[in-house]
């Protein structure tokens, strides 16, 4: 390099500091500098060098706020600290079997099936054919952050006639209506907001994040993700943020109490389409103290699986075995509830089966009288899998009352 004194060429092999590392202090420290900004530094693309970020007090800037989600780690809107985890609420691995809680629906020859480590929802050869699961619906909760997140791959990069779907929102049918999802549409693949049935859809090539942070599709596995809040929704595959919508004056959905959802839909042509999912969930940032069940008592959590309670009526007065709840295949009665009332003296048992195995003792009850077993979530008992809910009478006594029960 020249020097700007002399004109001449000089060589400088190293530019080494005055003082080793962990000797004494000593000698004039070099001064380093960097870029004074109030407001937020515009993203550089990958391995661009980028300025050191100071205030405009000469402090280096350090900050656990995600500027990319507009989020601070462990604040609430009213800054104060908390500490908040990311938990599940619901999910399944499809890798493993088609979970019970899904609402399965296919037309024309459509399948779900449960194959080769995967969950494969497909159209069939028909021109109109179709597969869809829906979760039950999540309770949304204010003040925390929502997400869907799922291992998902494509059959192929898309196909004219026919949309694939995946994410948080309610149906009519298979048309969405309320919530937010990724669409393939034909060979688009768009970031959706739907809001009264009236979709309005982004292609990837116009997503909000897509001159950073460009996706192009393939047939390979990804991670597709969605978190949303009551006024934003950001969609991230493999972790990257690609596109986030956030609402005006209008807000972006109805309603933010929102099912997992998957369709696969055909118009045309004589293609068997898949959409595969290996595994699926949805949850929340949050404070893990929150009851997932305290306001929603349409269900009944098994771990992170809702199950659908049920009732059945007690109306017998046949003396020994009287049928409650009839087999269902695969499962489990378990009763979370009960309450039974005698016309006369008898002695009532409950057995899993019928003249089959004891589920409670023998309880003696007298005229006009009887008991109330309250709520519980684990349940008071359950039956054998594939096996009658039976009630033993020891005469010919009118009893009833009504359970309440899951299919476990």
């Amino acid at each position: 390099m020249a020097d700007l004194r002399t004109g001449l060429d000089v060589t400088v092999s190293t530019l080494p500091g005055d003082a080793a590392h962990d000797a004494v202090d000593a000698g004039n420290p070099l001064k380093i500098g960097g870029k004074a900004l109030t407001g937020i530094p515009t993203p550089v693309a990958d391995a661009d060098r980028v300025n050191a970020w100071f205030d405009e007090y000469g402090r280096p800037v350090v900050s656990d706020k995600d500027n990319e989600l507009g989020l601070t780690g462990g604040v609430t809107g009213l800054r104060d600290r908390l500490v908040a985890e990311r938990y599940t609420v619901l999910a399944d691995s499809l890798a493993d079997g088609i979970n019970t809680f899904w609402t399965q629906t296919t037309a024309n020859g459509g399948t779900i099936t449960s194959t080769v480590g995967e969950g494969q929802l497909k159209t069939s050869t028909a021109t109109n054919g179709s597969s869809q699961i829906v979760s039950p619906t999540v309770p949304y909760y204010p003040g925390q952050v929502a997400w869907l997140n799922s291992a998902v791959r494509f059959g192929d990069t898309g196909t004219a006639g026919n949309i694939r779907r995946l994410g948080m929102y309610t149906v009519s049918g298979t048309t969405p209506q309320e919530g937010f999802y990724y669409e393939l549409s034909g060979t688009t693949l768009n970031a959706v907001v739907v809001k009264g049935a009236s979709a309005t859809a982004t292609a990837s090539g116009s997503w909000s994040r897509n001159a950073v942070a460009p996706f192009t599709l393939d047939t390979n596995y990804h991670s597709f993700e969605i978190r949303y809040t009551a006024n934003t929704v950001w969609f991230l595959i493999d972790n990257v943020l690609r596109h986030s919508v956030s609402g005006t004056s209008s807000a972006l959905t109805t309603s933010l109490t929102l099912p997992i959802a998957a369709t696969n839909v055909k118009t045309s042509g004589a293609t068997d389409i898949t959409l595969a999912i290996r595994n699926i969930g949805t949850g929340r940032f949050g404070k893990r103290d929150i009851d997932v069940t305290a306001s929603d008592s349409s269900v009944v959590y098994n771990g992170a699986i809702p199950l659908i309670p049920k009732f059945a009526v007690i109306d017998h007065a046949t003396s020994g075995n009287n049928t409650v709840v009839a087999a269902v295949t695969s499962k489990k009665i378990r009763v979370h509830q009960c309450f039974l009332v005698a016309a006369g003296a008898v002695t009532v048992r409950f057995e899993s089966g019928a003249d089959g195995t004891a589920l409670t003792g023998q309880m003696n009850v007298t005229t006009n009288s009887g008991f109330t077993l309250p709520f519980s979530p684990m349940g008071w008992f359950e039956t054998a899998s594939n096996t009658l809910l039976n009630l033993e009478l020891s005469g010919a006594v009118s009893c009833d009352g009504v359970i309440g029960y899951t299919e476990v």
